[in-house]
């Protein structure tokens, strides 16, 4: 393996442990098919809340979705930290998510973590301004930073990313096991961090 590869190996590690460390904050699990980077870089979550609720369903699919790509820029510090609501990339998602509605069911959309990021603000809100969605998209990943910045947070996502690349695949059991055997510190520490820095829904 070159060194890139193992960069980039390492990069993905950072990423997935991140979707997989704010699920566990958020009270949520990962499914049957765990986590993993090598074949695919894969991560699926399942929150529990009453069906139509759309604010609990934006929050518990964006937080984890931004987790990603925040909880790897911490790690190795390159490229942009996507937290500016003026940016030309977000505009650009922005534009697509909303094209998506005028093309055939059968066409391709763009795929990545922002890109389910506005689908879900839509869905929450459909009337919502480009400018109120780059608001709201600002807002969540504050939010975002400010757990993932948590020390107790911290650690944990470097315990799954750590056990992630040496593994390759975890499925949900490894994760805890990675962390102690339970969420629970992870939980009480993301409840300090709302505390502090407010909830992204209000």
């Amino acid at each position: 393996m070159v060194a890139t590869e193992a960069v980039e190996r390492e990069a993905d590690g950072y990423h997935e442990a991140g979707h997989v460390t704010m699920t566990l904050c958020l009270g949520g699990t990962i499914n049957a098919e765990g986590v993993e980077i090598d074949e695919r870089q894969y991560c699926r979550v399942h929150f529990v809340y009453p069906r139509g609720d759309s604010v609990k369903r934006e929050f518990f699919q964006v937080l984890p979705d931004m987790a990603g790509w925040r909880a790897e820029h911490l790690h190795h510090g390159l490229g942009t930290p996507r937290s500016d609501r003026k940016s030309a990339e977000l505009e650009y998602i922005i534009w697509a998510v909303r094209d998506e509605a005028s093309r055939h069911p059968d066409d391709e959309i763009e795929d990545g973590d922002d890109f389910n990021v506005i689908r879900e603000m839509l869905l929450h809100n459909p009337d919502a301004t480009d400018e109120e969605l780059c608001v709201r998209y600002e807002r969540y990943s504050e939010v975002c930073y400010a757990l993932l910045r948590d020390s107790t947070i911290q650690t944990a996502n470097a315990a799954v990313a750590r056990a992630l690349l040496k593994a390759g695949r975890l499925n949900f059991a490894d994760v805890l096991g990675a962390i102690g055997g339970s969420a629970d510190t992870l939980k009480e520490a993301a409840q300090r961090v709302m505390d502090q820095v407010g909830d992204p829904r209000d």
